[in-house]
């Protein structure tokens, strides 16, 4: 995962394992690899509003 405030780049996550939850966007541009279907969900939120 790229252009996170907590990138985890070449970091395996699963469930059971590594998960990332609570990250923050810090680039305009997000980057995430896999190699199965996924399910990615984020809120956006002004910056006023952090």
């Amino acid at each position: 995962m790229k252009g996170f405030r907590w990138d985890l780049e070449d970091t395996k996550m699963s469930f059971g394992g590594i998960v990332s939850t609570s990250n923050f966007m810090e680039k305009d541009v997000l980057t995430v690899k896999t190699s199965a279907p996924v399910i990615f969900t984020m809120e956006l939120v002004p910056a006023s509003l952090l």
